[in-house]
């Protein structure tokens, strides 16, 4: 082992987000969001998975002055291939998110801190056909009662690749 089994991943996304219901003007959710991480992955011998660590930052910039935001994530996670060609992920983020301004309704300056879980299970059916079964958990702990939630996902997904 030595630093060919590392490997750093400098990743940049930016999306317009576009939200079809009417809100009031200052929780308008339509916004530009840019989200970028540094990772460095340890990958494990023989290929069989990898152990993944990073940092992050994002920034919200939303049409309804409510919900702007600066945020700095910590990312972690796993992958390893299990027997029967079953591959198991596991990823964490924990991301501490004080929003820029007051909040209209409410009268305090809203600041959540959320952590997300999620495990998948994932295994090839043959021919580019894949099926995967993902559990993700997510605490939003807010300052605004109205916010702080726990949220459960299932999923069960079939992917094709050609």
């Amino acid at each position: 082992y030595g630093p060919y089994n590392l490997a750093p991943e400098f990743y940049v996304r930016g999306q317009s987000r576009e939200y079809h219901f009417p809100t009031i003007d200052r929780s308008d959710a339509d916004s530009w969001n840019l989200r970028a991480e540094y990772n460095q992955y340890y990958l494990l011998q023989r290929g069989r998975g990898y152990l993944r660590a990073g940092l992050g930052f994002e920034g919200n910039q939303a049409d309804g002055s409510n919900l702007d935001y600066r945020s700095f994530l910590v990312l972690a996670g796993f992958q390893y291939q299990l027997p029967w060609e079953l591959q198991f992920n596991f990823d964490f983020e924990y991301q501490r998110r004080p929003y820029d301004r007051i909040h209209t309704l409410f009268g305090v300056q809203r600041d959540d801190a959320q952590y997300s879980m999620a495990w998948q299970l994932s295994k090839p059916l043959g021919k580019g056909l894949e099926v995967k079964g993902r559990v993700a958990y997510i605490r939003n702990d807010s300052n605004i009662g109205a916010f702080d939630y726990d949220r459960q996902i299932y999923s069960l997904l079939f992917s094709w690749s050609y």
